[in-house]
């Protein structure tokens, strides 16, 4: 009968055992001696960017070359401001609008149904700077639209650009709306249009209106939210399920 012999490994030195490890206070009095921060991330003279516009030079240049000098022109202030808040105001901004998301608020105070959707300050000090942008005005305002035909997305979307830097939460569903704004555009009737877009290329921020597709049916079309199918195909076609379709043609 064949025995086989159990291999142990070779026993530890105590050293090895246990990971060598300093007490807080110790790792802390080594970096304060040194001048150091116990979490610091970047160098000491490291420099932050003012405006993220005109820190970015390549950028700066790339619509210099791709734009009208009309358009460059219209847009450089606009695009500074945006730079500046970007880099400065709009970080601490989106980290409240994170961190406090949108409360829907079910019922007042004398039990009636409000279904309110309240949003936290700084979610709305972020639209405000969105909205002083023009992302959305220079590209549906029929008046720039005219002016700057042609371009209106690369003027639109440098403005997108650097408010993306800062805050990409809100720019999601900003970028919806550009989105609605174009189906209103394509497939609505003249009316509409009018009734419409002029929420979305407002520069007044309490008259704007941040949209998606169903408040767009629902809000504005005045389709029952509960009565609404709404489907996509590759050409694209909006249906009521009532019979009666608002919106059609193929993109």
């Amino acid at each position: 009968m064949k025995t086989t012999t159990a291999v142990h490994p070779p026993a530890l030195l105590q050293s090895e055992r246990e990971p060598r490890s300093l007490k807080p206070s110790s790792l802390k009095e080594n970096n304060l001696e040194h001048g150091e921060n116990l979490n610091r991330v970047l160098s000491k003279d490291y420099k932050a960017s003012a405006n993220f516009f005109k820190s970015d030079k390549i950028f700066c240049n790339y619509l210099k070359n791709e734009l009208s000098p009309g358009g460059n022109d219209y847009m450089q202030d606009k695009l500074e401001r945006q730079g500046r808040e970007a880099a400065t105001r709009m970080d601490a901004l989106s980290l409240s609008a994170d961190k406090y998301g949108p409360e829907l608020v079910k019922r007042n105070a004398l039990g009636e149904t409000i279904d309110e959707i309240r949003f936290h300050p700084s979610y709305n000090e972020l639209l405000s700077i969105a909205v002083q942008s023009e992302m959305f005005r220079v590209k549906w305002e029929p008046g720039l639209r005219k002016r700057f035909a042609g371009e209106t997305q690369r003027l639109g979307f440098s403005a997108g650009y650097l408010y993306g830097m800062s805050e990409m939460g809100q720019y999601c569903p900003l970028c919806m709306t550009d989105g609605v704004a174009r189906l209103i555009d394509i497939f609505a009737e003249d009316e509409d249009k009018d009734r419409l877009l002029k929420h979305i290329y407002t520069d007044d921020v309490n008259k704007f209106h941040d949209l998606n597709i169903k408040q767009l049916l629902c809000q504005y079309c005045r389709l029952p939210a509960q009565y609404l199918t709404c489907w996509f195909s590759k050409d694209f076609y909006l249906r009521w399920n009532i019979g009666r379709i608002i919106l059609r043609d193929e993109m």
